[in-house]
């Protein structure tokens, strides 16, 4: 099978200005997980 070029989403093929997501404190990262966990179980239930 042939392998077809990728497809580039910038002009020139030049890499495009990207900024670093800042870091996240490891309390936001459980608080996230946690929202995450109960919205989940939520969908769950009501499926």
């Amino acid at each position: 099978m042939a392998r077809l070029p990728r497809p580039t989403n910038h002009k020139d093929g030049k890499m495009a200005d990207v900024e670093v997501p800042q870091r996240l404190d490891p309390q936001d990262i459980v608080k996230l997980l946690m929202a995450l966990h109960k919205a989940l179980k939520a969908r769950t239930a009501t499926a």
